[in-house]
């Protein structure tokens, strides 16, 4: 039987996003005496958190622009290829109707 956790955990809902619901942060238990007694923990706990939220933004963010020009520089050599595929075809069948005119 557990008797104490000794966690913190701070909740926060009302994200204003799409794909997050909620957030949980477990707070490290140890801190120093400095920390438990200061009067505005909750406005550094409330500092650290928003930190900890702009960096994965960002890092999400840049992981989703590479994604987005990967898949651009797949279309621009997709729409490469059909030409050279169109204009290979092209020269096919120009050089076959030569090669019929002189056979005749």
């Amino acid at each position: 039987m557990v008797t104490k956790l000794g966690k913190n955990v701070v909740c926060i809902k009302d994200i204003p996003s799409n794909l997050i619901e909620e957030v949980f942060f477990i707070l490290k238990t140890n801190c120093s005496e400095e920390e438990h007694k200061d009067k505005k923990k909750k406005e550094v706990i409330m500092s650290e958190i928003n930190d900890i939220i702009k960096e994965y933004a960002l890092k999400f963010q840049n992981e989703r622009e590479q994604e987005r020009k990967a898949d651009i520089e797949n279309k621009n050599k997709l729409k490469r290829l059909k030409v050279r595929s169109f204009w290979i075809a092209v020269a096919f069948a120009i050089s076959c109707i030569f090669a019929a005119i002189i056979i005749k």
